[in-house]
C-alpha cells in the first residue's frame, strides 16, 4: 500500500456549555493519513439513530424500550445516541434527578442543525427524511430501520479505543476505507455515550428513581456537525482509507469510563443530504 498524503490536523474543540468538559485534541504523536488500498467488500450496514428524549417524558422510556428492540433484532447493528436537550419542558430534571443529562451540543444539534424539536421521542433514523420530516414519530421507527439495514453501504468503519487510566483519556481511532466512488462531501462526527446510569424517569402514572439510563450522550468529540473528511478527494475513489486519531480526556468524575462508548459515523454533507452512509462502536475503555 502506497502513502499519497499525510494530513496534520490540530486544534481544540471548546466545549459549548459549561456543564460539559473536555477539550478533546487530535493526538501530538500521530498524524492523519490517507492512502490507496485493495477495495475492500462493503460491511453490513449499521443503523444510526439520535434520538431525542428527557426525564420527564413519561412516554419516552416506550421509546427507549422500541430501540432496545431493534437492538435486540439486529444484534449489534443498532449505533445509538439518546439525547438530552436544554429548552424543552419534557427534558427539565425533576426534584429527584441526581444527574442533568442536558447537554448544549445536543440542544444545537435538536434545534440549530436538525432545525428543531416539537415532540418526544423523536428520532432522526440515518439522517434520511420520512415524508419530508427528518424527526419521526415511534410509529415510523421500525419501517425505517428495517428499510435502512438493507441498504448497501458506500464505505467501511472502523474504531478503536485505547485508554490511559492515568490520564482518564480515551485514544481514539477511526479508520474509513471507500468501497464506491463517492461524489460528495462526507462529514465525520466522534461522540461519547454512557450506559447502565441509574437516576429518575417519569412514567405516565409513576417517576422510577431506579431507571437504567442507556445510551446517554455525553458529548461529542468532533464538533457536533461533523469535520470533513478527504476534502481534497472529489470523487473519493473506492480503495481510498482515511485515518484520524484523537484523544480526548473523560474529567467529569460523574462519568464511568467502563460504561462509556465511542460511536462514529460518516454522514453526506451536500445541502440536505445529510444521510449517514455508516456507524461503528466501541468501548471507551
Amino acid at each position: 500500500m502506497k502513502k499519497l498524503a499525510l494530513i496534520a490536523v490540530s486544534g481544540i474543540v471548546a466545549l459549548a456549555s459549561c456543564k460539559e468538559v473536555g477539550p478533546t485534541i487530535d493526538f501530538a504523536k500521530k498524524v492523519d493519513s490517507t492512502y490507496t488500498a485493495t477495495v475492500e467488500t462493503p460491511q453490513n450496514r449499521n443503523v444510526m439513530i439520535e434520538e431525542f428524549t428527557g426525564v420527564t417524558c413519561a412516554n419516552c422510556p416506550a421509546g427507549h424500550a422500541m430501540i432496545e428492540g431493534f437492538e435486540a433484532k439486529y444484534p449489534n447493528r443498532i449505533i445509538e445516541a439518546r439525547i438530552y436537550p436544554f429548552n424543552f419542558g419534557q427534558a427539565t430534571p425533576t426534584d429527584v434527578t441526581k444527574q442533568d443529562f442536558r447537554t448544549q451540543k445536543g440542544t444545537d444539534l435538536a434545534f440549530v442543525f436538525f432545525g428543531g424539536l416539537s415532540f418526544m421521542p423523536a428520532c432522526v433514523i440515518d439522517r434520511v427524511p420520512v415524508n419530508n420530516q427528518i424527526m419521526v414519530s415511534s410509529p415510523s421507527w421500525s419501517d425505517q430501520v428495517d428499510k435502512r439495514i438493507a441498504t448497501v453501504t458506500p464505505l467501511n468503519m472502523y474504531i478503536t479505543s485505547a485508554y490511559d487510566a492515568g490520564s482518564k483519556t480515551a485514544n481514539i481511532t477511526v479508520k474509513t476505507a471507500i468501497t464506491q466512488d463517492i461524489a460528495k462531501k462526507l462529514n465525520l462526527t466522534v461522540a461519547i455515550v454512557e450506559d447502565s446510569i441509574i437516576d429518575a424517569q417519569e412514567y405516565p402514572s409513576t417517576t422510577d428513581t431506579f431507571y437504567m439510563h442507556q445510551s446517554v450522550l455525553r458529548d461529542f468529540v468532533t464538533d457536533y456537525t461533523g469535520s470533513e473528511i478527504l476534502p481534497g478527494l472529489n470523487p473519493k475513489p473506492a480503495g481510498q482509507v482515511y485515518i484520524r486519531y484523537f484523544s480526548y480526556k473523560l474529567s467529569n468524575d460523574a462519568w464511568v469510563p467502563e460504561h462509556c462508548r465511542v460511536i462514529a459515523w460518516i454522514s453526506n454533507n451536500e445541502g440536505k443530504d445529510i444521510e449517514v452512509a455508516q456507524s461503528v462502536v466501541t468501548h471507551v475503555k
